[in-house]
């Protein structure tokens, strides 16, 4: 019987002894639905953020914007 594990007061048992970890939790969960969400809420702004007629006009400069940032920077 797998330890269970007690997270703010509450008993959580995982089978097999999985257990959550930071890389699975943050960076393939909630960092890609927070910045899906800052990227929603940057083109659909109505004082017009980001140039462009639709969203994906915005989201294609966006990602343009990006693509050059990570051209400059690169070492």
């Amino acid at each position: 019987m797998p330890t269970p594990l007690h997270v703010f007061g509450f008993e959580v048992v995982y089978p097999a002894g999985i257990l959550p970890d930071y890389m699975h939790i943050v960076h393939l969960a909630l960092g890609v639905d927070g910045l899906a969400s800052v990227l929603m809420d940057l083109v659909d702004h109505p004082d017009g953020l980001v140039e462009g007629q639709s969203r994906d006009q915005k989201l294609e400069k966006l990602f343009e914007n990006y693509k050059e940032w990570a051209e400059a920077t690169r070492s």
